[in-house]
Protein backbone atom coordinates (compact mmCIF):
# COMPACT_ATOMS: atom_id res chain seq x y z
CA UNK A 1 0.00 0.00 0.00
CA UNK A 2 2.94 2.25 0.96
CA UNK A 3 4.27 1.80 -2.50
CA UNK A 4 1.32 2.32 -4.79
CA UNK A 5 0.57 5.67 -2.26
CA UNK A 6 3.92 7.09 -2.64
CA UNK A 7 4.00 6.56 -6.81
CA UNK A 8 0.64 7.76 -6.77
CA UNK A 9 1.95 11.02 -5.38
CA UNK A 10 5.23 11.05 -7.00
CA UNK A 11 3.21 10.73 -10.08
CA UNK A 12 0.79 13.39 -9.44
CA UNK A 13 3.32 15.25 -11.73
CA UNK A 14 2.49 13.84 -14.40
CA UNK A 15 6.14 13.02 -15.44
CA UNK A 16 7.65 9.87 -16.91
CA UNK A 17 6.32 7.20 -15.36
CA UNK A 18 9.55 5.12 -15.49
CA UNK A 19 11.15 7.76 -13.73
CA UNK A 20 8.36 7.60 -11.31
CA UNK A 21 8.70 4.11 -10.54
CA UNK A 22 12.04 4.14 -10.22
CA UNK A 23 12.37 6.57 -7.78
CA UNK A 24 9.52 5.53 -5.96
CA UNK A 25 11.74 2.03 -5.52
CA UNK A 26 14.63 3.81 -4.37
CA UNK A 27 12.64 6.14 -1.83
CA UNK A 28 10.59 3.23 -0.74
CA UNK A 29 12.82 1.60 1.93
CA UNK A 30 13.22 5.07 3.84
CA UNK A 31 9.55 5.49 3.73
CA UNK A 32 9.38 1.84 5.24
CA UNK A 33 11.83 2.40 7.76
CA UNK A 34 10.50 6.05 9.09
CA UNK A 35 6.99 4.40 9.30
CA UNK A 36 8.05 1.18 11.19
CA UNK A 37 10.52 3.80 13.41
CA UNK A 38 7.96 5.54 14.45
CA UNK A 39 5.22 2.35 15.07
CA UNK A 40 6.80 -0.14 16.77
CA UNK A 41 9.85 1.64 18.29
CA UNK A 42 9.10 5.60 19.50
CA UNK A 43 5.34 5.20 19.67
CA UNK A 44 5.26 1.76 22.38
CA UNK A 45 8.26 2.49 23.82
CA UNK A 46 8.33 6.44 24.38
CA UNK A 47 4.74 7.73 23.43
CA UNK A 48 2.47 5.59 24.97
CA UNK A 49 4.88 5.08 28.48
CA UNK A 50 4.35 9.11 28.71
CA UNK A 51 8.21 9.45 28.28
CA UNK A 52 8.09 12.54 26.57
CA UNK A 53 11.52 14.09 26.21
CA UNK A 54 12.99 11.37 24.89
CA UNK A 55 10.15 10.86 22.56
CA UNK A 56 10.55 13.97 20.87
CA UNK A 57 14.59 13.67 21.02
CA UNK A 58 14.46 10.72 19.18
CA UNK A 59 11.91 11.59 16.68
CA UNK A 60 14.00 14.56 15.99
CA UNK A 61 16.53 12.72 15.25
CA UNK A 62 14.64 10.29 13.08
CA UNK A 63 13.00 12.81 11.46
CA UNK A 64 16.54 14.26 10.43
CA UNK A 65 18.14 10.84 9.18
CA UNK A 66 14.90 10.63 7.26
CA UNK A 67 15.40 13.69 5.35
CA UNK A 68 18.74 13.49 4.85
CA UNK A 69 18.37 9.77 3.10
CA UNK A 70 15.60 11.74 1.11
CA UNK A 71 18.11 14.23 0.23
CA UNK A 72 20.92 11.65 -0.59
CA UNK A 73 18.30 9.66 -3.27
CA UNK A 74 17.51 13.43 -4.93
CA UNK A 75 21.20 14.12 -5.72
CA UNK A 76 21.77 10.25 -6.56
CA UNK A 77 18.90 10.58 -9.09
CA UNK A 78 19.88 14.11 -10.18
CA UNK A 79 23.20 12.45 -11.38
CA UNK A 80 21.94 8.99 -12.95
CA UNK A 81 18.19 9.31 -13.95
CA UNK A 82 17.96 13.22 -14.65
CA UNK A 83 21.49 13.43 -16.46
CA UNK A 84 22.50 16.63 -14.55
CA UNK A 85 19.42 17.79 -15.40
CA UNK A 86 16.54 19.09 -13.31
CA UNK A 87 13.95 19.39 -16.24
CA UNK A 88 14.18 15.48 -16.33
CA UNK A 89 13.00 14.82 -13.21
CA UNK A 90 9.16 15.18 -11.76
CA UNK A 91 8.78 18.76 -9.77
CA UNK A 92 7.41 17.30 -6.49
CA UNK A 93 11.49 14.94 -6.78
CA UNK A 94 13.43 18.58 -6.91
CA UNK A 95 11.60 19.41 -3.86
CA UNK A 96 12.99 18.55 -0.77
CA UNK A 97 10.16 20.31 1.14
CA UNK A 98 7.40 18.83 -0.88
CA UNK A 99 9.32 15.45 -1.10
CA UNK A 100 9.32 15.59 2.67
CA UNK A 101 5.65 16.67 3.31
CA UNK A 102 4.79 13.13 0.80
CA UNK A 103 7.34 11.20 2.96
CA UNK A 104 5.46 11.82 6.32
CA UNK A 105 1.84 11.52 4.80
CA UNK A 106 2.59 8.08 3.88
CA UNK A 107 3.68 7.39 6.91
CA UNK A 108 1.06 9.39 8.82
CA UNK A 109 -1.60 6.89 7.04
CA UNK A 110 0.55 4.06 7.56
CA UNK A 111 0.54 4.85 11.22
CA UNK A 112 -3.35 5.66 11.57
CA UNK A 113 -4.04 2.59 9.59
CA UNK A 114 -1.88 0.68 12.04
CA UNK A 115 -3.54 1.97 15.21
CA UNK A 116 -7.15 1.99 13.96
CA UNK A 117 -6.04 -2.14 13.18
CA UNK A 118 -4.68 -3.13 16.55
CA UNK A 119 -5.57 -0.72 19.21
CA UNK A 120 -9.52 0.35 18.13
CA UNK A 121 -10.87 -2.45 16.37
CA UNK A 122 -9.05 -5.40 17.58
CA UNK A 123 -10.40 -6.48 21.21
CA UNK A 124 -8.54 -7.10 24.27
CA UNK A 125 -6.59 -11.11 24.47
CA UNK A 126 -8.74 -11.58 27.21
CA UNK A 127 -12.21 -10.54 25.64
CA UNK A 128 -10.95 -12.36 22.38
CA UNK A 129 -9.83 -15.58 24.05
CA UNK A 130 -10.86 -16.26 27.54
CA UNK A 131 -9.66 -19.40 27.58
CA UNK A 132 -5.70 -20.72 27.27
CA UNK A 133 -4.96 -23.38 24.89
CA UNK A 134 -1.94 -26.06 26.01
CA UNK A 135 -0.90 -29.47 25.09
CA UNK A 136 -0.32 -31.34 28.47
CA UNK A 137 -0.36 -35.13 28.74
CA UNK A 138 -1.19 -35.40 25.01
CA UNK A 139 -4.37 -34.08 25.45
CA UNK A 140 -5.57 -30.04 24.53
CA UNK A 141 -6.64 -28.51 27.65
CA UNK A 142 -8.54 -25.22 28.02
CA UNK A 143 -7.23 -23.29 30.76
CA UNK A 144 -9.38 -20.20 32.30
CA UNK A 145 -7.07 -17.50 32.15
CA UNK A 146 -8.67 -15.80 35.52
CA UNK A 147 -7.79 -19.18 37.25
CA UNK A 148 -3.95 -19.25 36.32
CA UNK A 149 -2.15 -17.72 39.49
CA UNK A 150 1.14 -17.75 37.95
CA UNK A 151 3.59 -19.29 35.17
CA UNK A 152 6.73 -20.71 35.57
CA UNK A 153 9.75 -21.20 33.49
CA UNK A 154 11.31 -24.47 33.55
CA UNK A 155 14.06 -24.34 30.33
CA UNK A 156 11.57 -25.42 27.50
CA UNK A 157 8.70 -25.89 29.73
CA UNK A 158 6.44 -24.18 31.50
CA UNK A 159 4.62 -24.95 34.89
CA UNK A 160 1.19 -23.09 35.01
CA UNK A 161 -0.16 -23.00 38.18
CA UNK A 162 -3.67 -22.86 39.48
CA UNK A 163 -5.87 -23.05 42.82
CA UNK A 164 -6.64 -26.43 41.70
CA UNK A 165 -4.39 -28.05 40.01
CA UNK A 166 -0.37 -27.76 38.22
CA UNK A 167 -0.36 -27.98 33.98
CA UNK A 168 3.19 -28.50 32.57
CA UNK A 169 3.66 -27.52 28.73
CA UNK A 170 5.83 -27.53 26.29
CA UNK A 171 5.99 -23.63 25.57
CA UNK A 172 8.42 -20.48 26.10
CA UNK A 173 7.65 -17.98 28.79
CA UNK A 174 8.30 -15.32 26.52
CA UNK A 175 5.71 -16.39 23.85
CA UNK A 176 2.79 -16.82 26.62
CA UNK A 177 4.21 -12.82 28.19
CA UNK A 178 2.93 -11.46 24.76
CA UNK A 179 0.38 -13.83 25.03
CA UNK A 180 -1.16 -13.07 28.36
CA UNK A 181 -0.58 -9.33 28.87
CA UNK A 182 -1.58 -7.17 29.58
CA UNK A 183 -3.57 -8.66 32.57
CA UNK A 184 -0.18 -10.72 33.75
CA UNK A 185 3.00 -9.34 34.51
CA UNK A 186 6.83 -10.96 33.97
CA UNK A 187 8.12 -10.36 37.38
CA UNK A 188 11.28 -12.66 36.55
CA UNK A 189 13.07 -14.79 33.77
CA UNK A 190 10.82 -17.34 34.77
CA UNK A 191 7.93 -15.84 36.26
CA UNK A 192 4.77 -14.20 35.04
CA UNK A 193 1.84 -13.57 37.84
CA UNK A 194 -1.04 -12.85 37.18
CA UNK A 195 -2.53 -9.74 38.87
CA UNK A 196 -5.68 -10.67 39.74
CA UNK A 197 -4.12 -13.18 42.03
CA UNK A 198 -1.11 -11.06 43.67
CA UNK A 199 -1.91 -10.70 47.78
CA UNK A 200 1.13 -8.18 48.28
CA UNK A 201 4.16 -6.81 46.85
CA UNK A 202 7.72 -4.76 47.53
CA UNK A 203 10.20 -3.99 45.43
CA UNK A 204 11.92 -7.51 45.73
CA UNK A 205 9.24 -10.22 45.88
CA UNK A 206 5.40 -10.38 44.55
CA UNK A 207 2.96 -13.08 47.03
CA UNK A 208 0.22 -15.00 44.97
CA UNK A 209 -1.54 -17.08 47.26
CA UNK A 210 1.04 -18.55 49.87
CA UNK A 211 4.25 -18.44 47.65
CA UNK A 212 6.49 -15.41 47.27
CA UNK A 213 8.04 -15.32 43.88
CA UNK A 214 11.56 -12.90 43.72
CA UNK A 215 11.15 -9.76 41.39
CA UNK A 216 14.32 -9.89 38.58
CA UNK A 217 16.00 -6.95 38.56
CA UNK A 218 15.86 -6.42 35.12
CA UNK A 219 11.68 -6.35 35.30
CA UNK A 220 11.59 -4.75 38.35
CA UNK A 221 11.32 -1.33 37.09
CA UNK A 222 8.18 -2.48 34.39
CA UNK A 223 7.08 -4.82 37.17
CA UNK A 224 6.24 -2.17 39.93
CA UNK A 225 4.63 0.01 37.62
CA UNK A 226 2.17 -2.40 36.23
CA UNK A 227 1.16 -3.03 39.92
CA UNK A 228 0.84 0.54 40.47
CA UNK A 229 -1.32 0.92 37.06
Amino acid sequence: MASLLLLFVIRSDQGSVAFALVFTLLLLPVVIATAYGFTYWLFPRYLYQGKMVPFAFYGLFLFVASIYLETMIILWSLVYLGDYRFANMTPITTNIAQLGLALYFVVFVFTITHLIRHRVLAPSPQEEQPYLQVRSDRQTKQIPRSEITYIESLDDYVTIHMSAEDVTTRMGINKLTKELSPGFVRIHRSFLVNKQHVKSYTREKVTVGEVALPIGRTYKKAALAAFEA
